[in-house]
């Protein structure tokens, strides 16, 4: 900790070399003025010497008094936050969960006193070093009086990765007005933000559940379940006569009835799995399987929306051990089970999917050839799979838009890997299996095969 402090101290204050490097330019400036154009008896160098030593004086005193505003405010915050006396509000998105993107911080510090005419900014620092966008303190709070209680401010921070981002530091970063020193500040936290997989536009899928189950839950609009062909029972008075089988009847004489389809006033459960397998990734693929899990969750995303918009309660197991939040309603814990979810190697398509209630599979191309057709094997051909190719969610160094060539934009982070996406070993192995998969899904029927959106 002690060491990134440090690293913190010579980021935000050494940097600040430009101010020493002008007052060296312009001594040296002056000692060459002084050796050229040195003439004891000119009246112009009689009012210059006169002159410029004021001014440097004053400079001085401008100097000096800007980086003090800033000193007295960083040793007010210590002492009173060593005392505990500066409370500091934290928010992040809504409720510490947002969709990924843009999501907005802000934060509040009770007592807090600013430089004059100079700022208080903060930063988040987050587990992998990342940092959020600077967040300006410069709105006042006030309890009802006049005078100022603390101060606070607001930023959208980028926060990209679907999933747990967690929030270590914050750092405050007092700025005298001449900008000539920043004396920082920092606070251990412990915060975590959920960031939500996008929502992505709706694609209709004729998804219907492969098993109804009794459960406790009712529904308010029945759902018709037909009665199964071998499930009979004896005749009765007042069983409708024409559901006897009369071919029972004519080979022993008995007069049974089949169990007519009943409206079921339970509900009907859908079961979506959705795989994270991937084999092709290591260790050194890091940068690249964040991008591609991202594309992938929005895509798995798409289709949970759109089995939830239906009229069958959705069910979605899950292929390794994901923390749920008790608060939650069960779509809500849904779609956060999808946003944590990370590729995993452990447990194959064919283990993890149970065909004989599986309404709908998702694949993601990182599943080898051979493991998605061990699955297609066992599953019934009513049952659709959705395969999606992730390879292009990171876009490629080619083409370049004309706009490039002339104005540089700001890049998102699958883009800034776009040139060595180009060349990546990964890229190759995912393209060549994409292909095959295809071709796979393609000659099984009721399957589709659509590419994850670029990010």
């Amino acid at each position: 900790m002690f060491q990134r402090k440090l690293a913190y101290w010579l980021t935000y204050t050494v940097v600040r070399w430009q101010f020493i490097l002008g007052l060296a330019v312009i001594w040296a400036a002056w000692k060459w003025l002084r050796s050229t154009y040195y003439t004891p008896d000119s009246l112009h160098w009689e009012i210059l010497t006169q002159f410029l030593p004021v001014a440097g004086w004053i400079l001085a005193a401008i100097a000096g008094f800007s980086v003090l505003t800033a000193v007295l405010a960083w040793v007010w915050f210590l002492f009173r936050y060593r005392n505990g006396k500066t409370p500091i509000r934290l928010r992040m998105g809504e409720g510490n969960r947002a969709e990924a993107g843009p999501v907005r911080v802000s934060v509040q510090v009770d007592g807090l006193l600013r430089p004059f005419l100079g700022q208080v900014q903060a930063r988040l620092v987050f587990k992998d070093m990342a940092m959020s966008s600077v967040i300006t303190l410069n709105e006042n709070v006030r309890n009802g009086g006049l005078l100022r209680t603390g101060v606070s401010g607001t930023a959208l921070t980028d926060m990209y990765n679907r999933g747990a981002t967690e929030a270590e530091e914050l750092q405050l970063l007092f700025i005298d007005p001449l900008r000539l020193l920043v004396m920082p500040f920092t606070i251990e936290i412990n915060r975590q933000m959920n960031t939500l997989a996008r929502k992505l536009d709706e694609q209709a899928l004729p998804v219907q559940p492969n098993r109804t189950e009794q459960q406790l839950e009712r529904i308010e609009t029945p759902k018709r379940v037909e009665g199964e062909m071998l499930s009979y029972k004896d005749f009765e008075a007042g069983d409708d006569v024409r559901r006897i089988v009369w071919k029972i009847y004519a080979r022993n004489g008995e007069l049974v009835v089949r169990i007519p389809e009943t409206m079921d006033p339970y509900a009907s459960h859908l079961v979506l799995y959705a795989s994270f397998y991937n084999v092709f990734s290591g260790p050194a693929d890091m940068p690249y399987n964040e991008q591609l899990l991202n594309a992938y969750k929005d895509i798995v995303r798409q289709l949970l929306d759109n089995a939830q918009a239906g009229e069958y309660a959705v069910r979605m197991p899950a292929d390794q051990q994901v923390h749920e939040l008790s608060d939650e309603t069960p779509e809500k814990k849904l779609l956060m089970q999808v946003s944590l979810a990370h590729w995993q190697n452990d447990m194959p398509p064919a283990q993890f999917v149970n065909v004989r209630d599986a309404a709908l599979v998702c694949l993601p191309s990182t599943v080898p050839v051979a493991d998605a057709e061990k699955l297609l094997w066992q599953l019934p051909e009513h049952v659709p799979v959705v395969g999606v190719a992730v390879s292009g969610s990171i876009p490629a160094i080619f083409p370049i838009a004309p706009g490039e060539v002339f104005f540089r934009r700001v890049l998102r982070p699958a883009q800034k890997l776009r040139t060595m996406w180009t060349f990546a070993t990964l890229r190759r192995k995912l393209l060549a299996n994409e292909k095959q998969l295809e071709l796979l899904l393609h000659r099984r029927g009721n399957s589709q095969f659509i590419n994850a959106p670029q990010l």
